[in-house]
C-alpha cells in the first residue's frame, strides 16, 4: 500500500492518514453544525446535551492529530500554543465549582436557594452543576471548531465544507419561509409548539435566527468573491459562485419575514458592502482592458434592488407590524411607568455584575441569579412576574456570569489565534467576508444574546478558524 496520497501546494506529500483525519474532522464539524441548527437550534436541553457529546469526539481527533503530526515533523504543532487562554478559563471554572454560591434549604416541601454569602474575590459557582455542563458544551464546540487549524490541508476541502454549511442554511430558509407562509403555528409546521411566539425555520427566537444567517450571508459572499476575482462571463456563470448566490438572495429574503429587525439591517449592510466591493473590482477589470463598466454597474445595481424589494414584498406584513412594535417601544421609552425595558434589564444586570466583578456568579447561573437583581419583576401588560433566562447582551452577562478576568479569557480565546496568525489575515475574499461576519456578530453581542443561541456559537468559531486556516493556506499557495 503507497505510503503518500497527494502533494499540497508546498511540495509536502500528504499521508494517508492525514488524509482520513481530514475527512474525519470535516464530518465531525457537519454533523455537529447541521444536526444543531436541525435540533431547534441547539437551545433545548436534550440539544445541548447531544452537543457537548458528538463534539466530546473533538478531544480523541485532536490527540490523533497531534500524534499524526509529531509522528513526522517530530515537533508539536505551533497552533497548540493558541490554547492556553481556553486551559486558564476550564481552571477558573473548575475552581469557582469548589465554592458554590449557593446552598439548597426548604420552606417546608418548598426547595429555596439560600445565598452562602461567599467573598466577592473568590471563583463561585451559583450552580456548579450547570456550570460544569455550560463549560462542557463550550469546550466540545471549541476544539472540535479549532480542529480545523490542524486538519484540514487544502482550499478545496475549506470551500467544501463551507458549500455544505451554504445548502443546509438554504434548506432552513425555503423551509422556514414555507412555514410562515402558510402561517403555522409552532415549529415543525405546528408539531412543536414554541415557547417564543417570534420563532423561524427551526430557530425558538427569531433575533438567533438572524445571527445565524448573517454569518451564513458573510459566508456565502465570499465564496462568491472568491470565484468573482477568478473567474469571468461564462466561466463565472458554470461555477458554485452561482449557486452560493441564489443561496444568499433566499437567506436574504428570510430575515425580514422571520421579523429581525437587527439582522435585516446587518444583512442589508452585507449586501450594500457587497455591492460596493464588487464595484471596485469591476471597474478594475474593465479599466485593464479599456472597456466602460457602466453596464455591469447597471445590472448590478438592478439586482440589488430587486433583491430587496423582493424581501420587502414577502415580508411587507411581518416588516409592518414590526415597524408599527418600533413606534410603540420607542413612545413607551418615554414614559416613567416603563417596566422591563432593555435599559432596565441592562441596569439590572450591571448591579448583578458588579457584586462580583473579578470572577462573576458562575458560568450558566444568570437565570437563577438575576431574580435577586431584577426589578421589573410584574410586567405593566399583564400583571404577571418577570421572568429573563438572557441579559439580552452578551457581554453584559459574561462579565455577570464569569467576572472580567473570565471574560477577558474567552476574548482571548479568539485574539490569541487571530494574533498567531496576523501575518496571513485578509489574504483572501473567503477569509475577509468570514472574519467580517464574526466581527459583525460581536458587535451585535452588545445589544442582542446571538451566543445563546448554540448553532450560532457553531457557526461562528467554524467560521472564525476557517478564516484563519484559509488565509494561512492562501497564503502558502501564494509563495
Amino acid at each position: 500500500m503507497p505510503q503518500q496520497h497527494s502533494t499540497l501546494h508546498t511540495g509536502r506529500q500528504v499521508s494517508n492518514s492525514e488524509c482520513k483525519l481530514e475527512r474525519m474532522v470535516m464530518a465531525h464539524v457537519t454533523v455537529l453544525l447541521v444536526a444543531t441548527t436541525w435540533a431547534y437550534g441547539g437551545n433545548v436541553d436534550w440539544a445541548r446535551t447531544m452537543v457537548a457529546l458528538w463534539g466530546s469526539f473533538s478531544f480523541i481527533l485532536l490527540g490523533f492529530l497531534v500524534r499524526d503530526r509529531h509522528r513526522q515533523s517530530r515537533v508539536l504543532p505551533k497552533a497548540l500554543l493558541t490554547l492556553w487562554p481556553l486551559l486558564l478559563f476550564n481552571l477558573l471554572v473548575l475552581l469557582s465549582l469548589c465554592f458554590p454560591g449557593f446552598r439548597v434549604g426548604y420552606y417546608g416541601d418548598e426547595a429555596l436557594l439560600i445565598n452562602n454569602e461567599l467573598a466577592s474575590y473568590l471563583p463561585s459557582s451559583a450552580q456548579p452543576s450547570i456550570s460544569l455542563h455550560a463549560l462542557w458544551v463550550f469546550d466540545a464546540i471549541y476544539l472540535t471548531c479549532f480542529n480545523l487549524l490542524l486538519a484540514i490541508k487544502t482550499r478545496h476541502s475549506f470551500r467544501l465544507l463551507l458549500f455544505v454549511f451554504s445548502l443546509n442554511a438554504t434548506v432552513l430558509a425555503v423551509f422556514g419561509t414555507l412555514q410562515k407562509l402558510t402561517h403555522a403555528d409552532g415549529l415543525y409546521f405546528g408539531l412543536q409548539p414554541s415557547p417564543q411566539p417570534k420563532f423561524f425555520a427551526t430557530f425558538i427566537y427569531h433575533n438567533h435566527w438572524g445571527a445565524f444567517t448573517t454569518m451564513m450571508v458573510a459566508l456565502g459572499l465570499g465564496i462568491i468573491f472568491h470565484y468573482l476575482r477568478r473567474k469571468e462571463g461564462q466561466d463565472l456563470l458554470r461555477s458554485p459562485a452561482i449557486m452560493v448566490a441564489t443561496s444568499v438572495i433566499f437567506l436574504a429574503l428570510s430575515v425580514p419575514l422571520s421579523g429581525s429587525r437587527s439582522s435585516s439591517i446587518m444583512v442589508l449592510s452585507l449586501l450594500l458592502f457587497a455591492f460596493i466591493n464588487w464595484l471596485f473590482i469591476t471597474a478594475r477589470n474593465r479599466s485593464r482592458k479599456n472597456r466602460k463598466p457602466w453596464g455591469s454597474i447597471m445590472a448590478a445595481a438592478a439586482l440589488l434592488i430587486a433583491v430587496v424589494f423582493a424581501a420587502y414584498k414577502v415580508g411587507e406584513p411581518v416588516i409592518r407590524e414590526r415597524v408599527q412594535e418600533t413606534k410603540n417601544q420607542i413612545i413607551a421609552l418615554s414614559s416613567p411607568e416603563e417596566f422591563g425595558s432593555r435599559p432596565t434589564l441592562y441596569r439590572d444586570t450591571w448591579t448583578m455584575a458588579k457584586e462580583r466583578l473579578l470572577f462573576g456568579w458562575g458560568m450558566g447561573s444568570y437565570p437563577v441569579v438575576f431574580q435577586i437583581y431584577n426589578t421589573s419583576s410584574i410586567s405593566p401588560v399583564d400583571g404577571l412576574p418577570m421572568f429573563f433566562h438572557d441579559a439580552h447582551s452578551d457581554w453584559l452577562q459574561s462579565v455577570a456570569e464569569v467576572g472580567i478576568i473570565g471574560t477577558a479569557l474567552l476574548g482571548l480565546c479568539a485574539l490569541i489565534p487571530l494574533w498567531h496568525f496576523r501575518q496571513t489575515l485578509f489574504r483572501s475574499a473567503i477569509s475577509n467576508y468570514l472574519l467580517g461576519g464574526c466581527a459583525m456578530i460581536l458587535l451585535y453581542a452588545w445589544l442582542e444574546f446571538p451566543f445563546g443561541n448554540t448553532a450560532v456559537v457553531i457557526t461562528f468559531w467554524t467560521a472564525f478558524f476557517t478564516a484563519l486556516s484559509y488565509g494561512r493556506i492562501e497564503s502558502d499557495h501564494a509563495r
